[in-house]
């Protein structure tokens, strides 16, 4: 998977993917200017891939880690989501973000769907990155939360 600081594809990115064949692209805030300029950028770079497409991926989680412009829905922190104590409502705006991505030709969200205890403790974005911290996790069935966060693009 690759990145890049353009957000068109020029002729170096053109010449460089041809020659390597990357399996995916990641795209960041810095490629990214509205909906149509991505829908744009996305089915260039997919018709540089040829026969297998690409992995077209972005960290969209919501609150601070947001990469996408003020187009698109951006929804608070994850755990701001799970003080609601709803699966229902963590499930929803997982739907919403996935049908904005898959709009504009981005097939993969890389989110952060639960946080490990490591010796020396979360910081305060990586509290605001996930549901464990609100007990949500305990409320919901197996993996019922996980799919709340998995982006999943039919």
């Amino acid at each position: 998977m690759i990145g890049f600081e353009e957000t068109e594809v020029t002729p170096d990115l053109r010449a460089w993917m041809q020659d390597y064949r990357p399996g995916g692209v990641i795209l960041f805030s810095r490629n990214l200017v509205n909906p149509e300029q991505i829908a744009q950028l996305t089915n260039d770079l997919q018709t540089l891939a040829g026969d297998i497409p690409l992995l077209m991926a972005i960290d969209q989680e919501g609150g601070r880690v947001s990469r996408l412009p003020s187009d698109f829905t951006i929804f608070p922190p994850a755990a701001t989501v799970a003080q609601s104590g709803s699966t229902e409502l963590a499930y929803q705006a997982a739907a919403v973000t996935a049908k904005e991505l898959r709009g504009v030709g981005i097939n993969m969200n890389i989110v952060r769907p639960r946080w490990r205890r490591r010796e020396r403790g979360p910081t305060k974005l990586q509290c605001q990155r996930q549901y464990r911290r609100t007990g949500l996790h305990r409320k919901s069935r197996p993996n019922e939360l996980l799919k709340s966060r998995l982006t999943v693009f039919r």
